[in-house]
């Protein structure tokens, strides 16, 4: 005698409730995710931003003592001059030069007297293009120099400063630069725009 067997059909899949509750905990787990996901998209551009500066702060040190002269800093939105006081903004780009008569200004087609009876152009060593994805900007003493800083021939600073790193149209700081009257430069995060 013989056997029929009876396949049993087996459905593979899932069901539409275990579906949506899926979806659910899904959607839930990343509405939960994206807010420090964005604070560490935030965070790092500040970290690149400050890092730009830093980078550009100790090549002018490195340069002034070098070249036995004054090297200058400034903000640049053409990468090819000075901006002026109108534009205190960094992170819009930056070039740092050798200003051999301290006016801070890149005399680039007028001869200066760059010491050792030598005449020349002042000349750019870098220049840096802007990201406008933060805002960086000098808290300055004096008033006034705001859009540049330079390093004597001695590889210090006029005078201490710090540059503060923020998300445009925020006042919340998110790192803080600072330059030591010694010429020593400092850079470190802020928490709630609480440096320490």
């Amino acid at each position: 005698m013989k056997y029929k067997t009876k396949r049993k059909s087996h459905n593979t899949g899932f069901t539409l409730i275990e579906m949506i509750v899926t979806v659910a905990i899904v959607a839930i787990l990343s509405s939960m995710a994206a807010p420090s996901f964005r604070g560490m998209l935030e965070s790092n551009r500040a970290t690149a931003e400050a890092n730009e500066l830093v980078s550009g702060l100790l090549l002018a040190r490195s340069e002034a003592i070098k070249r036995r002269n004054n090297v200058t800093l400034c903000t640049s939105t053409d990468q090819a001059s000075c901006a002026g006081n109108g534009v205190q903004n960094f992170s819009e780009g930056w070039i740092v030069f050798q200003d051999c008569n301290n006016n801070q200004v890149l005399d680039d087609a007028t001869l200066v007297d760059c010491g050792n009876a030598a005449t020349q152009f002042e000349v750019i060593i870098k220049a840096q293009a802007g990201s406008n994805k933060m805002e960086v900007k000098k808290d300055a003493p004096p008033a006034g120099t705001e859009h540049y800083f330079t390093y004597k021939l001695t590889g210090r600073p006029e005078a201490a400063v710090t540059f503060e790193v923020k998300k445009p149209g925020s006042t919340t700081v998110l790192k803080e630069i600072s330059v030591a009257r010694t010429g020593r430069i400092k850079s470190v995060t802020c928490h709630g725009g609480t440096c320490p």
